[in-house]
């Protein structure tokens, strides 16, 4: 049996805490014990993870140098309960995290979830000291590893995968969650992700205004959480359209939303490989979509890239442009990778090699 200890901030619905999820989920728990350490309280997942038989464990900290110590206490406290540390962080700043498992005896992971630009002098610091203390490299694509450990490393590429099955589109489901929300009839501009300026809200909130006065049917549906959520909705309050943007809490079932839509939008300034985008198209919805998002993501012809420098009004008329038609493309997602029992294998090798391998 491999031991293997998750590591992260929060536990929220999406994003990458779904990825941790789903190779929970889906991996051999014949074979493979996982648990999770968070170093914040947030975990909306409790329910599910206890039904699992999953251990969490939480540490606390209110700065660098304490989480630092937090680490180091529950390594020391757990040196013989665990065999690998697989850290899911979007900064090198975790460097510390990895050096605090490797002193704990443990063989580190650490798994990249997102692309960006590099930030100085301390960024360059952190990846340095990061490489030195990381057993295996993984990342969502190839571009969020040079993000986080630097070209020509020896990253392997984990891809956001999905449980495709349960995004299929269903026009029954769909029609009655229409009804549902009383969105029936109207022109559905969706988008699923966190209030954080990554996401770019204030670039969707100004686009969907134009698409909004070329289209007097249209509806913005945003669906989230996060810090600065309030500030989003405050944007909407003063928006002339305000009446046509609908807040929805994030859901378990987030499948569910996705049949209320007719197109997806995401602006986004930076990103790795983001789940929803993969999720959206196995719904079958045309996705429009900032040329910052890796290339990668496409792997239906439901994507189209949009230059994120171009107006308001350009991404409006290139949304309107363009055929909204629903395809059935689960095929080429499972034949591209983005199925998630079949992605969990490989993780499982991962796990499995990693162990074959003399302690650094």
């Amino acid at each position: 049996m491999i031991r293997i200890l998750h590591i992260f901030g929060s536990m929220r619905k999406g994003g990458i805490d779904s990825v941790i999820m789903n190779i929970i989920r889906d991996i051999d728990r014949e074979k493979y014990e996982c648990s999770l350490l968070l170093s914040s309280d947030v975990n909306e997942y409790v329910d599910e993870l206890a039904s699992l038989g999953i251990k969490v464990f939480t540490i606390s900290g209110n700065n660098f140098r304490e989480l630092n110590r937090a680490f180091r206490a529950f390594f020391t406290r757990h040196k013989s309960d665990f065999d690998i540390a697989h850290i899911h962080f979007m900064h090198p700043k975790c460097y510390y995290i990895a050096r605090a498992a490797k002193k704990g005896g443990l063989k580190t992971i650490v798994h990249s979830h997102l692309q960006g630009k590099e930030f100085g002098v301390v960024y360059r610091l952190c990846r340095f000291l990061l490489n030195r203390c990381t057993d295996a490299k993984i990342a969502c694509s190839a571009d969020a590893g040079d993000y986080m450990f630097g070209k020509n490393k020896d990253v392997c590429v984990y891809k956001n995968s999905i449980r495709t099955e349960r995004f299929l589109y269903s026009r029954e489901k769909a029609l009655s969650l229409r009804e549902k929300y009383g969105l029936s009839g109207r022109f559905v501009v969706g988008h699923i992700g966190r209030f954080a300026w990554q996401k770019n809200h204030v670039k969707l909130l100004s686009v969907f205004e134009e698409v909004r006065k070329r289209n007097p049917n249209a509806v913005l549906l945003l669906i989230g959480w996060g810090e600065l959520e309030k500030e989003v909705q405050d944007l909407a309050e003063h928006s002339v359209f305000r009446r046509d943007i609908v807040f929805l809490p994030p859901s378990f079932d987030v499948n569910a939303y996705y049949h209320l839509m007719d197109i997806f939008v995401l602006p986004s300034h930076l990103e790795g490989l983001p789940m929803v985008l993969i999720e959206a198209q196995a719904n079958g919805l045309k996705c429009f979509v900032s040329d910052t998002v890796s290339s990668e993501v496409r792997v239906t012809g439901q994507l189209e890239f949009i230059d994120l420098t171009k107006s308001h009004e350009e991404w409006a008329e290139a949304i309107l442009n363009s055929p909204h038609e629903r395809r059935d493309v689960l095929l080429q997602l499972i034949e591209n990778g983005f199925d998630n029992k079949t992605n969990v294998k490989s993780m499982e090798r991962i796990y499995s090699d990693i162990m074959e391998v003399p302690k650094k």
